[in-house]
């Protein structure tokens, strides 16, 4: 039984990766949207006087880091995991590369007036830890060699990661929810006004989208701990790691392909398709 649910869960744990996806990108624009919103509206910062350039230069400053630590993480799976006898390393390596400048470039050119350099930054650290993630969970003792390691932090992260993408996609949902909730006014008694014509029937409130959500996480989180449900031979060596093996190189590596080319869909469809509402 266990094996058909292992089946199953192969094939629904990739939806919440490419939620999370989603929701990474998302993440990027809202709080670059947020931050621009706040210095053209002279927002005090950090209760300072705001001269409307305050949360400009937060972002600017995080964009930096974010993309130092991309920058430096590249060069490091370049030194850690070479390309000689090994190219999946390479390939991983330089395509996630290639994107990361390709994207960048795109956003703040004039292809795409939306873009945003803080969301470039953000998706670009990303994949990057994805690649290394990818890369560290190569099972071939030549081509890794953080395989015999026996830390998990690569693990512990991506639950981290997870996690604190489903609390923002809650927060997203409670948000969503109070736009389309009527505010009651503050009196001793509550009085609910329905907008309904007599015959009509009110429908409870639907949680599926919650509910999915919730299901998908929990299978990715027991794909993440049991290496993608792939069967480890007790005769081949074995590592301490948990979530080493082919199944979850290739995944971890197509996420960052995958991450990349949906973050070019957002910056580019709407010079392709300018008739369409993207907002």
């Amino acid at each position: 039984m266990l094996a058909y649910y292992a089946w199953f869960a192969r094939f629904i744990a990739p939806i919440f990766m490419l939620y999370q996806m989603i929701m990474f990108i998302d993440f990027g624009y809202r709080v670059n949207e947020t931050l621009v919103a706040k210095d053209e509206q002279l927002d005090n910062f950090l209760c300072c006087n705001n001269e409307g350039f305050r949360y400009k230069g937060t972002l600017v400053f995080l964009s930096a880091v974010l993309f130092i630590c991309s920058i430096v993480g590249t060069v490091l799976l370049y030194i850690y995991f070479p390309s000689g006898g090994c190219p999946v390393n390479g390939l991983v390596i330089s395509l996630n590369l290639i994107l990361f400048i390709l994207n960048t470039a795109i956003s703040v050119s004039s292809l795409c007036e939306h873009g945003a350099l803080f969301t470039s930054a953000l998706i670009s650290a990303y994949t990057t830890w994805l690649a290394f993630s990818a890369l560290s969970s190569w099972p071939d003792e030549e081509c890794n060699q953080l395989i015999s390691s026996d830390s998990d932090v690569s693990l512990i992260i991506s639950i981290v990661i997870a996690g604190l993408s489903l609390g923002y996609i809650a927060f997203m949902m409670g948000k969503k929810q109070l736009r389309t909730t009527p505010k009651a006014a503050a009196n001793d008694t509550v009085t609910v006004h329905v907008d309904a014509t007599p015959g009509d029937e009110i429908e409870p409130e639907s949680f599926w989208s919650y509910h999915l959500v919730m299901f998908a996480v929990s299978v990715y989180m027991a794909m993440l701990l049991t290496d993608w449900g792939v069967h480890q031979d007790p005769e081949e060596k074995s590592t301490k790691r948990y979530n080493v093996g082919y199944a979850s190189a290739w995944l971890q590596a197509g996420a960052s392909w995958a991450c990349s080319f949906l973050y070019m869909l957002t910056l580019l469809l709407p010079r392709l398709c300018p008739n369409r509402d993207f907002s």
